[in-house]
């Protein structure tokens, strides 16, 4: 062919991985293309920043969900590098990315977001709405 594009996403939990991973991908592009004789444009776009969990926030909901709804319903999920415009408001001000188990299978509520059959509990809304209130609260009117 004469002309070829691809698309992707650089996804990092860090901004100076995705700045190295820019970095070799520019010169793995373009040292590809000066192997076969030819040339190559990249174009980057910052896109979302990572999420930037702020470890007292954590504190807040990790405590507010213990406390409303048990330890035992409480999960220290790892990382993932999903793209959120939610990672905007991180960087500007201490802020917690967090999820809310929405699963029943009695309700077939079983698949993941995106999938074409993704269902929400929506009894779970409730339980969030709680948990957040009650976050909120404990930011604003801390315990001693």
């Amino acid at each position: 062919a004469a002309e070829a594009r691809l698309k992707g996403t650089v996804r990092s939990g860090h901004e100076s991985t995705r700045q190295h991973a820019w970095k070799r991908l520019r010169q793995i592009v373009e040292g590809l293309a000066s192997s076969h004789n030819a040339s190559a444009e990249v174009d980057l776009r910052r896109g979302e920043p990572p999420v930037i969990n702020h470890p007292d926030m954590v504190e807040i909901i990790r405590r507010t969900g213990a406390d409303l709804l048990g330890q035992d319903n409480m999960l220290s999920a790892p990382g993932w590098t999903a793209a959120d415009d939610f990672a905007f408001y991180s960087e500007k001000c201490p802020s917690v990315y967090f999820r809310l188990g929405i699963r029943n299978e009695e309700l077939g509520a079983i698949y993941p977001l995106h999938h074409p059959r993704f269902r929400v509990d929506e009894q779970a809304l409730s339980i969030g709405a709680v948990v957040l209130c009650n976050a909120a609260r404990n930011f604003l009117l801390p315990q001693s």
